[in-house]
């Protein structure tokens, strides 16, 4: 994509927006470094997954997301030799429960 065409499309305010809308740490990382695909196949698995999302939206009354505070930086420093803390092993075990519900 053409550096101007970024430009048009005010592309970093909408990567902003984004931003302003995510929930964590994590989200506004990836949303802030977010950058256009230009796969076809990969853009068709997004849009299915985006399609997904929408119906849970859409017959559920909330989006079944928990709470990922405290775990971005446990999940960085997995598989990097780091022991995890109790304060560390607590919020993924925090994690983990309310993403079963």
């Amino acid at each position: 994509m053409q550096p101007n065409t970024y430009t048009k499309l005010e592309y970093d305010r909408l990567k902003q927006i984004l931003q302003q809308q995510t929930m964590s740490y994590l989200g506004k990382k990836l949303a802030l470094n977010l950058k256009p695909m230009t796969d076809r196949q990969q853009i068709q698995t997004q849009l299915r997954e985006v399609e997904e999302a929408a119906d849970v939206l859409r017959h559920s009354s909330s989006l079944p997301l928990p709470t990922m505070e405290g775990v971005e930086q446990a999940f960085e420093l997995l598989g990097k030799g780091y022991l995890l803390t109790p304060h560390d092993l607590t919020a993924i075990s925090q994690f983990l429960r309310s993403s079963s519900q």
